[in-house]
């Protein structure tokens, strides 16, 4: 408790500390709000959709072949499951306010794991010995990075993963002794005493590390990595290191059995996702990705130049603090999801939620002062501006189209659809059940409406809905997943070319 006695006996930081975070609070919950649907497919199908099977909303026929392998785990779902049924208890039936509170859950999870990375940051950057305004820097990244709401608002493995090893990652080092220096070269391996950490923190870390490592098999690879930190740099004494990982099992245990409660039989699904993504490797039957198009992805959808600034930046602090805890878990991750061929950003949500904070770190050890001129000024205010605009859009768009879509047919109380091209309740061959209790009939039309026609009618493109609102005359406009104002900026027919879900009713 001293490291956080010498925390909070900076009354000035603190202050300016709980103002950020609160503003940081406002933000996230506007995105678990107003960020619905999910960033991926999985996000949905292996989660939610094992979540309505325990609801019975579902069958396994519609569920994905990892279903029959066994390969994914359940505990996110029972999670939720629970939730759920707590929901239901009270009259709360919608699975639209459901999910929610899901996210609102997400966020609110995401958000603590940036305190306790605010609080740890602090520690950094005193041991630094930086003057004491630029303690204030190390927050900046926590409440402007555009996508830290966006990314905290997912219910997703990757998202759920990553968080919940920061949690436990700051649980430990928050918990050092005063004495202990954590920064970079100060550490030296099997020198000097080692250090204890109370009990409580490394068992309640441990479940959480076991945790993370069932929502996302792949945190497993930075729980190895830090143990291994622990014990060399960390100097963390064998008993503490016993305690965790005790915990850490019991965690697993405690896996197994949500994981036996939901295929119906006792099922090892780290294995089965082991054997049939790396020994099998089925998911490699996809599109080989070459080795750096990490480096495109993180670029691209980054956005430069903010993009830019954390790839550098990120690169520099692995090369400065190379025994540093972040670099321990961050690089080998990083550089164990090059090997494989099938490559995804969100594969490495833990690189990209840390890496405002070695950037913000890099940064500040070079000293801030080599940063002031005219040149570097404007670089600085050009970033703020373009990460302000992507805050917005970030926490205000949705993540997909497809629910608020559903929701507006639920509260239609909307029987029958009529769609031409791409049917609008399926995604890739997989029906949306989570967000269909109604199943409304659904008919395949092989032209547009024509004047006789009488019925909901769904268009699924832009150069549909653009048809159908020029020609189709007898065909009015109910709903569209898009401001129709944004339209005016049709630049390069972004329009007929985007998925847009538009309902119109046809008298």
């Amino acid at each position: 408790m001293k490291v956080f006695q010498f925390i909070l006996g900076d009354k000035v930081w603190i202050s300016y500390f709980k103002k950020c975070m609160l503003i940081s609070l406002v933000l996230h919950v506007l995105a678990a709000i107003y960020s619905i649907g999910f960033h991926h497919f999985d996000e949905h199908f292996q989660i939610l959709e094992l979540l309505n099977l325990k609801l019975d909303g579902n069958t396994i026929k519609s569920l994905t072949w990892e279903f029959d392998v066994g390969m994914r785990p359940w505990l996110q779902s029972w999670i939720l499951y629970v939730m759920t049924k707590g929901m239901l208890l009270v009259g709360i039936e919608s699975p639209f306010i459901h999910t929610l509170f899901f996210r609102l859950l997400s966020s609110l999870i995401g958000w603590f794991s940036l305190v306790l990375v605010g609080f740890l940051s602090y520690r950094w950057v005193c041991v630094y010995k930086l003057k004491e305004k630029w303690a204030r820097y190390i927050i900046w990244p926590l409440i402007l990075c555009w996508f830290y709401p966006y990314i905290h608002a997912r219910v997703s493995s990757d998202n759920w993963g990553a968080v919940f090893f920061t949690i436990a990652f700051c649980l430990v080092l928050l918990f050092y002794p005063q004495n202990a220096k954590l920064e970079d070269n100060e550490l030296r391996p099997f020198k000097g005493e080692r250090y204890s950490i109370p009990a409580w923190v490394v068992f309640i870390a441990g479940i959480v590390f076991g945790f993370s490592f069932q929502f996302r098999y792949q945190m497993g690879i930075c729980i190895f990595f830090f143990y291994l930190w622990c014990l060399i740099y960390g100097r963390m004494k064998i008993s503490s290191g016993l305690i965790m990982t005790f915990a850490l099992i019991l965690s697993l245990c405690i896996g197994l059995l949500v994981d036996g409660w939901g295929y119906g039989k006792f099922t090892f699904s780290a294995w089965n996702y082991f054997f049939y993504d790396v020994i099998e490797g089925i998911p490699g039957k996809t599109i080989a990705n070459p080795w750096y198009d990490y480096f495109r992805l993180a670029l691209l959808r980054g956005i430069p130049p903010i993009s830019l600034v954390l790839m550098l930046g990120t690169i520099v602090f692995w090369w400065k603090f190379k025994s540093h805890p972040l670099t321990w878990i961050t690089l080998p991750f990083f550089l164990v999801h090059n090997v494989f061929l099938h490559k995804e950003l969100r594969y490495i949500f833990i690189l990209v939620l840390l890496s405002p904070i070695m950037t913000t770190l890099a940064i500040q050890f070079f000293g801030i002062h080599k940063f002031q001129n005219k040149f570097w000024k404007a670089g600085f205010y050009l970033i703020l501006f373009c990460n302000t605009i992507l805050l917005f859009v970030s926490i205000m768009k949705p993540a997909n189209v497809a629910p608020a879509f559903y929701s507006h047919i639920n509260k239609k109380n909307i029987k029958t659809v009529y769609y031409k091209g791409e049917n609008p309740f399926t995604i890739l061959g997989l029906k949306l059940n989570y967000y269909n209790p109604q199943h409304p009939e659904i008919n395949k039309m092989e032209s547009y409406p024509q004047k006789n026609f009488k019925g909901w009618y769904v268009t699924t493109r832009g150069r549909d809905f653009f048809h159908m609102e020029k020609d189709v005359l007898h065909c009015k406009l109910d709903y569209i997943t898009y401001p129709k104002w944004t339209f005016a900026f049709n630049v390069f027919h972004w329009v007929e070319k985007s998925r847009i879900w538009a309902l119109f009713k046809c008298e």
